[in-house]
């Protein structure tokens, strides 16, 4: 009796071979060659010899010619790659002013402004006479004998006249003061000038002075050191000295093992309730009221799902912010300016409070 050729014995058969083909395939025998193309080296083109014919030798997929080609704008010019820092700051270069303070923020660290400061000293006519790492302070030699310093020093914007202004410096010494500080962020540095007139020239540093007397040409020099390090972005050097620079960090997250958690701040009250300010909003935490003069954020902490309110939520308007955690900004018993986070009087949810803290400090820092 002859068997069918879909006969059981040859189904079985079929059933067996046709996984092991493709098992095989899985483990290498037969080998997968798609993405070959992927690690391909470009090899030179076949030389033929003079006296033979290469009209057979060509190329298996030739690219075809574009007849019509877009000619670029002159003025194009191929966009650089995304700055690896640019999850800090939205620019590299930001002036910031704040409490009577003015300052250059940079997406850099320390040890590359540090020499790019001295640079664009002495392109504007000032040599170093002290430098002192450690607290990121440099000044100048006396600008009186350096003429394009002193035309540079005695621009107009300084809130007084030039011929008044020069009249002033022919009877005081002029310096410059540079300050470089870790900024508040990772990897940024804060930069400020002084321009000091003494009665002499000084043989050593001079202290940092808090306030200003030229506010408005010291922030004139920012605008200008940021313009001559957008120009100096492709020739970057760094400095080892910059190193002894002071790295504290302006705002430390505290755990509850030595305490009640809290964000310890190193800098003043009006910049420490800016920065909070900024690192809720950052957060996209929502703030229900505020009160300064308390230091005081009433916010809305809560989790997503405890702000939709469930399956009905889809029949529902955007969920009212409501005031579930506060965020308290003050000074401890030692004098030291901390932030502290707790649940409301009337929230019974879960105490996220700690999470808020740390939230606020990854926006910060």
């Amino acid at each position: 009796m002859l068997h069918s050729k879909y006969s059981p014995l040859n189904l079985r058969r079929f059933l067996i071979v046709v996984p092991f083909f493709f098992s095989l395939s899985a483990c290498g025998i037969v080998h997968d060659r798609s993405n070959e193309y992927l690690q391909a080296a470009s090899l030179p083109p076949v030389k033929v010899p003079a006296n033979a014919n290469d009209d057979q030798i060509k190329p298996l997929h030739p690219i075809p010619k574009v007849n019509r080609e877009r000619v670029l704008n002159k003025q194009y010019q191929l966009p650089k790659p995304p700055d690896i820092t640019s999850d800090i700051l939205d620019k590299n270069y930001v002036i910031e002013q704040l409490d009577g303070q003015t300052w250059l923020l940079v997406n850099e660290e320390p040890g590359r402004i540090w020499p790019a400061t001295i640079a664009f000293l002495k392109d504007h006519g000032l040599d170093l006479a002290q430098q002192e790492p450690r607290s990121g302070l440099m000044q100048s030699v006396p600008t009186n004998d350096h003429l394009k310093a002193s035309r540079w020093l005695t621009l107009k914007g300084d809130g007084q006249a030039a011929a008044s202004s020069d009249q002033a410096i022919g009877k005081k010494v002029r310096v410059v003061q540079a300050k470089l500080a870790p900024g508040l962020r990772r990897r940024t540095t804060e930069v400020q000038f002084r321009v000091r007139d003494l009665d002499a020239a000084p043989d050593s540093l001079l202290a940092w002075p808090k306030g200003s007397e030229h506010a408005a040409l010291e922030r004139q020099m920012l605008s200008q050191f940021s313009d001559y390090l957008k120009t100096q972005e492709n020739t970057k050097s760094y400095s080892r000295l910059a190193l002894q620079i002071s790295s504290t960090p302006k705002v430390k997250l505290i755990s509850q093992e030595h305490g009640q958690p809290h964000l310890l701040l190193n800098m003043g009250y009006d910049r420490a309730w800016s920065e909070v300010g900024r690192a809720l909003g950052d957060a996209h935490v929502d703030i229900v009221d505020i009160n300064r003069s308390q230091g005081l954020w009433y916010v809305d902490f809560r989790t997503k799902d405890e702000k939709s309110g469930g399956w009905f939520s889809w029949f529902r308007s955007k969920p009212k912010s409501e005031y579930t955690f506060l965020v308290h900004l003050a000074r401890d018993d030692k004098n030291d300016l901390i932030v502290t986070a707790q649940r409301a009087p009337d929230y019974d949810g879960t105490d996220r409070s700690a999470r808020l803290l740390s939230t606020i400090y990854e926006h910060m820092y």
